[in-house]
């Protein structure tokens, strides 16, 4: 990223109109933190590893171990047995010494033996991940069956496998990549078997529905792949090279394959980043999205909708069509309706504060109160009081609730640089709205030793805020009506590069006016 993009960032940051754009990537909320374990555990790759998993997973994982037919090493189990308790309790250190008396008794500690045991452990439990993934979709094991019976020349076996398989595919609720791929195997086995049969009559229908899904397949993954370089290269110095043959676009659009849902809402992300002038493509990717939503899985959804929640910001809220306020909103309205916005269990804090800027822009301020404490609680636990007394009291003040907000934040001292800015700077707002001038000259005392005395704010993010002070003071101190006094403090109001919420400095000086 240049640096000029960051300084825009930052400045939209400050002034609280910016608006987050949102990224693809999710990370996976841990059960606990295996640093804990680092000073006292050889395996800490292990630990790391075993941290990742769901109470589920692990559980699952150890049955998958009592498995002879996975693992014939008992010391393995016993290992997991007497780790698993440390990963649900992190209220004490894990000692790889009492973890090998458990497991071997009274046997003199080996470290060689011990680290072999975790290494075998942790490949054990990537071979969980793998079998996990690879039953995912019931389709298959049921589609990889087909080349092992045909090899057996299972022909009666062969014919119900192959049913199953494309009962499985029937049934699978996405027509996303894979299902394409699936659909390409169960074919081409299909025309694989009559030829291997010797059958004098070869039903071309199987080959023909190999070759379309295998078209499908390559286009949503080639079109996914040039979509991700695009989107890339408006954040990254690196861009990606990503080999389209000539008119690959074109021909999408006109062929047969841009009725599967997945490759026409790849072509339309594609279009839109291509020409983000062209308003057609992010509705009718809205449009397609809203229409077929279960043909997509939760990744794919998220992952569409992020591409139209940066339309929105990027493209035109940030380049100053404020229209588009509305369109995000709705968005956001719908991620949250579907569900997919969150990722076990969790609401990304981006998204989150996004959510809540667009609704108060539109003036949804009971459904933003009903957001915030709804899904507050969804936020990474350390995040959750902070998040509900802030953002309500942002809702209370668009709500003109001024005693509300003073409430809300009077007691509060946020340890996060972030909140602590935004809640001084929302109380400070709030004793000028109700013309408190005693407590707001007290607060602007306060706020100016807080910004010079605190070393971890950088300095142009201070010079926003201490001209923040000024301007205040200033337009406290100034009489209605006082033309000439205001025409100045206008014009260096206009000038001021660093400024935190210039917007409504600038709406009260013209009350003034």
């Amino acid at each position: 990223m240049d640096t000029s993009r960051i300084q825009s960032i930052l400045k939209y940051w400050e002034q609280e109109h910016y608006l987050y754009c949102c990224t693809r990537f999710v990370v996976k909320v841990k059960l606990c933190s295996p640093s804990r374990f680092m000073a006292h555990m050889t395996g800490t790759k292990l630990i790391t590893l075993l941290a990742a998993l769901s109470r589920h997973e692990l559980q699952s994982f150890r049955k998958y171990l009592a498995s002879p037919f996975f693992n014939d090493n008992k010391d393995i189990g016993l290992l997991l047995d007497n780790i698993l308790p440390f990963l649900l309790d992190t209220s004490r250190p894990l000692e790889k010494q009492q973890v090998w008396r458990a497991v071997f008794g009274a046997r003199p500690y080996d470290d060689d033996q011990f680290r072999r045991l975790n290494s075998e452990l942790t490949q054990q439990a990537l071979s969980f991940l793998g079998f996990r993934q690879y039953k995912r979709d019931a389709w298959r094991p049921a589609v990889d069956l087909l080349p092992q019976l045909s090899q057996r020349k299972l022909d009666k076996h062969f014919a119900g496998a192959a049913r199953q398989a494309r009962e499985a595919l029937q049934k699978h609720p996405l027509r996303d990549a894979d299902y394409h791929f699936g659909s390409h195997l169960l074919a081409l086995y299909g025309h694989q078997y009559l030829e291997q049969s010797g059958s004098k009559v070869i039903d071309y229908q199987n080959l023909e529905q190999a070759d379309f899904h295998l078209d499908c397949y390559y286009i949503a993954q080639k079109l996914r792949h040039y979509c991700d370089a695009l989107d890339y290269r408006n954040t990254l110095s690196l861009q990606a090279d990503i080999h389209l043959f000539p008119q690959f676009l074109d021909m999408v659009r006109q062929s047969r394959y841009y009725t599967e849902p997945i490759i026409a809402a790849y072509f339309l992300v594609a279009s839109m980043l291509l020409h983000p002038e062209e308003e057609s493509y992010f509705r009718d990717l809205k449009q397609l999205l809203a229409g077929d939503e279960a043909r997509f899985s939760d990744q794919a959804l998220r992952a569409f909708y992020i591409y139209l929640f940066n339309y929105c910001i990027d493209t035109k809220i940030n380049t100053g069509q404020p229209a588009y306020f509305t369109e995000l909103f709705e968005l956001y309205q719908r991620s949250l309706e579907q569900g997919f916005i969150i990722k076990d269990g969790i609401l990304p804090t981006q998204d989150y504060k996004n959510i809540i800027t667009v609704g108060l822009h539109v003036k949804a301020y009971d459904w933003v109160e009903g957001f915030i404490r709804q899904y507050t609680g969804k936020l990474p636990p350390d995040d959750q009081l902070n998040a509900t007394n802030f953002n309500l009291a942002k809702v209370f003040f668009s709500q003109k609730k001024y005693d509300k907000v003073i409430e809300q934040l009077r007691e509060v001292e946020y340890p996060d640089i972030v909140y602590a800015l935004g809640s001084k700077l929302v109380l400070l707002k709030t004793y000028y709205e109700l013309n408190e001038y005693i407590a707001l000259d007290s607060l602007i005392d306060s706020f100016r030793v807080y910004l010079q005395r605190n070393q971890t704010i950088s300095r142009g993010v201070k010079y926003q805020y201490l001209n923040v002070l000024r301007f205040v003071k200033l337009l406290s101190n100034t009489m209605p009506r006082d033309k000439p006094r205001l025409d100045k403090i206008r014009a260096q109001i206009n000038a001021c590069e660093a400024l935190a919420d210039k917007a409504w400095i600038l709406e009260k000086l013209e009350e003034l006016v």
